[in-house]
């Protein structure tokens, strides 16, 4: 989201490397709620790494978003989260900050990483 909000993006990534944004115009409401193709924004580079020593086994997700350029001229603040669905169905969830509640990543509190403008 602009630093000053209250629009903001939601991007979400699979490790099948399948991914789909939303925009928000405010706190769950949504602007556009549609799955974006290729041709109606540039497509994030999206890379998968699996890794397995002893009994650990690693899944990374590493992408690149490409900021449009009516955003790229402001400071942002990030909601970096994930859900992991595990082997026996269960699932958790991670944020770098969770408000008090039930998980809800969509709420202000949680875009906790600011990022200035070059």
């Amino acid at each position: 989201m602009p630093a000053d909000g209250p629009g903001y993006r939601e991007y979400n990534f699979s490790p099948s490397r399948e991914w789909a944004s939303y925009t928000f115009r405010d706190y769950r409401q949504p602007h556009e709620l549609q799955i974006s193709e290729p041709e109606d924004e540039p497509m994030p580079v999206i890379r998968v790494h699996r890794d397995v020593k002893r009994d650990m086994h690693s899944l990374t997700i590493e992408t690149e978003i490409p900021l449009a350029p009516q955003v790229s001229n402001h400071s942002l603040r990030l909601g970096l989260s994930a859900v992991v669905e595990h082997t026996d169905g269960s699932l958790s969830y991670w944020a770098l900050r969770h408000p008090p509640g039930k998980p809800d990543f969509h709420h202000i509190d949680a875009f906790d990483l600011q990022l200035d403008r070059p």
